[in-house]
């Protein structure tokens, strides 16, 4: 496109502020409008980023200096914000989870292709670099068959942390805060959803998820273990075993160290080092970039609406319901 990608955001909070700075380091875009319901918060990111302040998310939505919205409300709000977003014309990169249900998820991705506009679910590894050099490896076959994963993702908040991520109604909890994670790696990895699920998790006193142990089973036996939470501190790495050798991820998600892999019955990894990018400022270009041929390659709708249906999945396992939940 001509010119730099005006970037409307909604919600100005920690994750925005992330998002700001990317897209400061971009080689694409500008922040051209900022929108919380409290003005100040707008007034306030907007000094350090640049950018119009206004005190609501519809007149983001509404901006005409605005091409595409970045979502970084509370998950609730995700899916009915996408739609919106995609009534007024707007192209739309969303926070995980895109919504609390699949068929949510489905009713905002419909509105957007409908409308023809760009949808992608913002998570950051799926665009980064290091990811596809990952991915490289499992693809040529040094692993040999890929028969099992290890992944997660948790912090160790403390007890009485109160944050909007631990509100039930908002869709908080260690599954849809940070165990889509490793959820949607292993899914990229092995393609497809899987053919059974479980998820077992420590309850909090108002309901949501503190830190669970989930398993998924794929087609051909491939199998998935998987950690999460809140109120846990966990190593938050990614190991892929194969028939022929393993691979180790240290920092899958920030994506900020390289990766190594070794073979069966070698007592030596090779250490590969991973290409250097910063996380939101490449996934602003990979999404602007990806403007004309209307889906971002590395996480596509039908991506994101396997990880959420396998969510949904995880939760009835589990009994974690949110209020509205059929």
């Amino acid at each position: 496109m001509a010119g730099r990608f005006r970037w409307g955001i909604v919600g100005p909070g920690n994750i925005a502020r992330k998002f700001g700075t990317g897209v400061l380091l971009s080689e694409t875009s500008e922040v051209a409008v900022v929108g919380s319901r409290d003005l100040g918060r707008s007034e306030t990111f907007c000094a350090e980023f640049g950018g119009r302040a206004v005190g609501s998310y519809d007149e983001v939505l509404g901006a005409e200096d605005v091409d595409g919205v970045y979502i970084a409300t509370p998950h609730h709000l995700h899916a009915e914000l996408t739609i919106a977003a995609a009534k007024a014309g707007k192209n739309v990169l969303c926070e995980k989870p895109c919504a609390l249900r699949a068929e949510d998820a489905a009713r905002a991705i419909e509105a957007c292709q409908a409308a023809g506009v760009l949808f992608c679910e913002a998570y950051l590894y799926r665009t980064h670099p290091l990811t596809a050099q990952v991915m490289g490896v499992v693809h040529s076959g040094k692993l040999g068959v890929i028969r099992h994963i290890a992944a997660e993702f948790a912090f160790g908040a403390a007890d009485d942390w109160q944050n909007v991520r631990t509100v039930l109604e908002y869709g908080g909890g260690g599954l849809m805060d940070v165990g889509v994670y490793p959820v949607s790696y292993a899914m990229m990895v092995f393609g497809g959803e899987p053919k059974r699920v479980s998820y077992l998790f420590e309850k909090s006193e108002s309901g949501y998820d503190g830190w669970a142990s989930g398993s998924m089973i794929f087609d051909g036996g491939r199998t998935v273990s998987f950690g999460c939470g809140i109120h846990v501190q966990m190593e938050n790495r990614v190991r892929i075993y194969g028939t022929h050798g393993m691979l180790d991820v240290s920092r899958p998600w920030d994506c900020t160290e390289g990766f190594r892999v070794k073979s069966h019955g070698s007592d030596d990894w090779e250490e590969i080092e991973g290409i250097k990018a910063d996380r939101f400022g490449n996934e602003v270009d990979v999404f602007v970039r990806s403007l004309d041929q209307g889906f971002v390659a590395s996480m596509t709708p039908d991506d994101s609406l396997a990880v959420i249906r396998t969510l949904d999945r995880l939760r009835i396992y589990g009994g974690l319901d949110f209020p509205g939940d059929p």
